[in-house]
């Protein structure tokens, strides 16, 4: 009778393997699911910008002197190199906008490049030598950001409040500018509002100059100023605090809802700026809410979990994957001491995550926990133990890979007796 009851078990499983689809996984809002470095060179990340099209991903890089473009997978597409510091950046449908310090000169001088996204040459817009007064001329250049029709640069003057410089995005012609009571670190844009990152806060206001701030003027930070900014398709903000204060989250009309990352460190989630903790940058996916951050002196990119203009939270299944993951047996009885052998292959460096779930969706144990793994053939054992080390009921059970080029989800199937 117990032998046939194990063959009943067996065939009905069977049939589940073939014939289930798999739930959505319950994950969790602003978890930090991925991150990635570029193992060629050393890199200091200062900002960051995402193509929601096609999830490239384009990065400033002091330390190196260049701006990089990698696919979603974190694999270099292009690099463009200028003779200069690559600082801040912003992007529209067909150009990545970016803002370099050329040192080299005497007095140095603050460029505004745009370069095609189709990796075509890149264009100088505009140049100008350091100087607080004169219209259209920047002394340190702390941001930008870019509509249908110009660019608003933001500007920390060495002696005089920071400014908002307004330019022609074609010919980088002056239009306007504005002042701020105190130096700027960081701007976005939503439609006609600009959001401006200040020394303990933010404001707002229109591309015109008009102040909107209303409640944005009571937002201090005690600890850690604010050195970028961005808001996502759910429409909330997103300020990037230094001195790893982590990301905090706030409604557009500038009400605290949360916040997430940090503190300092080089674990995953946590941060590390280097220039008494103002050296770095945010960017958000307008697709799929994924929050991006240039994690400047742990050399990576981090990236966090988001929800789109829907609401849906981000989940990783359906990308394209350069990997594979395969269960080598994907049956397993564990009171005759089997284990389920699980085979992946990763091209590329980097962290893997690989969880275990039921039918529902339900997590149930953690076989790799976020480990830097070398790229290559690797091999994890499962025998049906769940994070508690209880053997699991009898059933189908999904096995979800997270790595470099690679995500994923098989079915393995536990027997008991």
């Amino acid at each position: 009778m117990k032998k046939n009851k194990i063959v009943l078990h067996l065939f009905l499983s069977l049939i589940s393997l073939v014939c289930f689809s798999p739930s959505v996984f319950s994950y969790t809002e602003y978890e930090c699911f991925f991150s990635w470095v570029d193992p060629a060179v050393t890199i200091r990340p200062m900002d960051v910008v995402v193509d929601g099209s096609n999830k490239h991903v384009f990065m400033t890089d002091a330390y190196s002197e260049r701006m990089v473009e990698f696919d979603g997978t974190g694999a270099v597409v292009n690099t463009y190199v200028l003779p200069g510091d690559y600082f801040f950046i912003a992007m529209d449908d067909d150009y990545v906008y970016s803002t370099v310090l050329d040192y080299l000169k005497t007095p140095e001088e603050n460029l505004i490049i745009k370069t095609p996204k189709n990796g075509g040459s890149s264009i100088e817009l505009c140049r100008s030598t350091q100087s607080e007064i004169t219209p259209g001329m920047f002394y340190s250049i702390q941001g930008i950001a870019v509509d249908s029709d110009y660019m608003y640069v933001g500007d920390s003057g060495d002696d005089n409040p920071g400014k908002i410089t307004k330019l022609d995005k074609v010919t980088g012609a002056y239009v306007s500018d504005w002042t701020f009571s105190s130096d700027i670190r960081g701007i976005t844009l939503d439609g006609t509002t600009l959001y401006v990152c200040i020394s303990d806060g933010v404001r707002r206001c229109t591309t015109d100059g008009v102040d909107t701030s209303g409640a944005w003027a009571s937002v201090t930070f005690a600890s850690g100023r604010p050195i970028d900014i961005d808001i996502g398709p759910d429409n909330k903000v997103y300020i990037l605090l230094g001195s790893t204060q982590g990301v905090h989250v706030y409604d557009k009309e500038g009400n605290y809802l949360t916040q997430f990352g940090g503190p300092y460190g080089s674990g995953k989630g946590e941060f590390n700026f280097a220039r008494g903790g103002t050296s770095g940058g945010i960017g958000i996916d307008k697709v799929s809410g994924n929050i991006y951050v240039a994690d400047n002196y742990n050399s990576r990119i981090q990236v966090f979990r988001g929800k789109d203009g829907s609401g849906t939270l981000f989940t990783p299944l359906g990308s394209v994957n350069t990997g594979v993951l395969k269960p080598v047996d994907n049956i397993c009885l564990p009171e005759d001491g089997n284990r389920v052998e699980i085979a992946y292959y990763i091209a590329a460096d980097g962290l893997v995550t690989m969880k275990i779930y039921n039918q529902a969706g339900v997590l149930v144990c953690t076989l790799i926990p976020g480990e830097f793994k070398n790229a290559g053939l690797q091999t994890v054992f499962w025998g049906g133990e769940n994070d508690s080390g209880d053997i699991v009921a009898s059933g189908i059970y999904l096995v979800h890979i997270e790595a470099p080029g690679l995500t994923d989800t098989k079915k393995v199937c536990i027997i008991r007796k």
